[in-house]
């Protein structure tokens, strides 16, 4: 894990976060998959020849594509199977070679190689799947753009402006994605001026929302009550009394230098009641920073502190060993393929459910991570055939589900959040907003993370005036685009 120190109001523990979905790779690793190649150990194919989910849908639901190179409307089926998504492949795109970046191995989505074979096999389009740096992916794709070697995807991991202007919108491909197929919450946290930049389908297990992930060896051993017997039996008794009070249970039963939660953003309590400390309002982003549901909710997580329950540093490791019981990063890393909390794996004894919910209140707001979604940057020379390649990739039904997670239990706790709740992109605020003021947050988090709650107010009042100065860097990067 390459640690930083990341954005806004972020616990210090957050230093690992966004590194939560990456693997150590060396930057621009490139593979060439094809039909018949054998995978290496790392997963690749060896080289050949080297903003709330139940929104209203789009009212477009024929799923038809007006192919960009021949001006004919192409029927593009609802499922994205071989035989409905794939069978409207123009020929034309047959022998091209469609270039994809990202900053994972393709060996991480459980299933994906199988998957790119058979996609270049039914179609003819090649796959190249570039691995970058994470640290430096906004940096390695605006150097790809003013070269002109443009991959035709990218994988995006948040709503930055300065990446945005980097990319047509989705558009460019000849088909305009409002069928009832893709994720409206994904397309509208990233549409600005009318203009949708990246998107992901809506029946799709390449998503991340936020989860709390529990040790079910040390669950039994305190005889504690178990979290998913309890969400499973009545969805609202999975709430944070109940989540505070196995805390309290566990730390009592353990020891007094135990520490039950090892935390992952600040904001977790806060968000779960609806608060940000951004918002968007149209095509530009405000502060929330005087909410008083946020104030309400960062003091609570400072009292939590007080009584000891959380730890300030984001400790998998510690996690995966037994040291805590809880931690909520994103499900992605329950994936059976993902190389995190391998420990947990082996015996069986990783638990997943949702973050808690808000004793009594009737909407349950789900925090989802980066905001898992796919863009065209400008300069791609296969643009025509990425809706094709999307519909198929992203598209749960050419998976095998039961394989997926790490058990079944997490699988159905995945779905309960990504149809059930109502998702808000939070953490993909606080990427935005880190690229214009580390340093400050850096100091507005040290400060957050050893204040009482009296002085949870001031703090948040200095540093209004940075998030305004940010905001304005930031909103003045939408309204270039173009």
């Amino acid at each position: 894990m390459i640690k930083k120190t990341f954005c806004l109001i972020v616990a210090l523990g957050m230093v690992i976060s966004f590194s939560a979905c990456k693997k150590s790779n060396t930057s621009s690793d490139s593979s060439t998959y094809s039909s018949s190649e054998a995978e290496n150990s790392d997963g690749s194919a060896s080289a050949q020849g080297s903003e709330t989910q139940n929104s209203s849908e789009a009212s477009n639901t024929s799923g038809k594509s007006e192919s960009a190179s021949s001006g004919k409307t192409v029927s593009m089926a609802t499922s994205g199977n071989v035989n409905g998504g794939l069978s409207g492949v123009p020929k034309s795109l047959k022998g091209k070679t469609l270039t994809i970046y990202s900053w994972n191995v393709l060996n991480d989505v459980p299933g994906a190689n199988n998957l790119i074979k058979t996609f270049q096999s039914k179609t003819g389009i090649k796959v190249k799947w570039l691995v970058g740096s994470y640290d430096n992916y906004q940096s390695e794709i605006a150097a790809m753009v003013a070269a002109k070697n443009s991959p035709d995807i990218i994988r995006m991991r948040g709503v930055v402006p300065g990446t945005l202007s980097l990319m047509d919108p989705i558009t460019v491909s000849g088909y305009d994605f409002k069928d009832s197929a893709w994720d409206s919450f994904v397309s509208q946290t990233y549409t600005f001026n009318g203009k949708t930049y990246a998107v992901n389908l809506k029946n799709t297990l390449l998503q991340q929302p936020l989860t709390m992930f529990y040790n079910t060896e040390l669950i039994a051993k305190y005889d504690l009550s178990d979290p998913y017997t309890i969400w499973m039996k009545n969805k609202s008794d999975w709430n944070w009394n109940k989540f505070i009070e196995i805390c309290r249970q566990y730390k009592s039963a353990a020891g007094s230098d135990s520490t039950p939660w090892t935390l992952n953003l600040y904001t977790d309590y806060a968000m779960t009641y609806g608060a940000s400390v951004i918002k968007r309002d149209g095509n530009k982003f405000v502060s929330g920073m005087g909410d008083s549901t946020l104030l309400k909710g960062f003091q609570k997580m400072a009292e939590f502190k007080s009584e000891k329950l959380w730890s300030d540093r984001w400790d998998m490791n510690g996690f995966n060993t037994g040291k805590h019981l809880f931690f909520g990063p994103a499900i992605i890393s329950a994936r059976k393929a993902q190389f995190q909390l391998t420990d947990l794996k082996a015996k069986g004894t990783l638990g997943v459910v949702p973050y808690p919910c808000v004793p009594g209140q009737s909407t349950y707001y789900q925090n989802i991570f980066e905001v898992e979604a796919y863009g065209i940057p400008k300069g791609a020379k296969n643009a025509e055939a990425v809706p094709y390649f999307l519909r198929y990739y992203l598209d749960a039904d050419n998976y095998n589900e039961n394989q997926f997670f790490n058990d079944k239990k997490i699988l159905n706790v995945y779905k309960y959040c990504m149809t059930k709740t109502t998702l808000v992109p939070e953490y993909s605020r606080h990427l935005m907003l880190y690229s214009s003021c580390s340093d400050e947050y850096t100091k507005l988090n040290t400060q957050l993370l050893s204040a009482s709650p009296n002085q949870i107010q001031s703090i948040l009042n200095s540093y209004e005036p940075v998030v305004q100065r940010a905001l304005k860097e930031q909103n003045q990067a939408i309204s270039a685009l173009k």
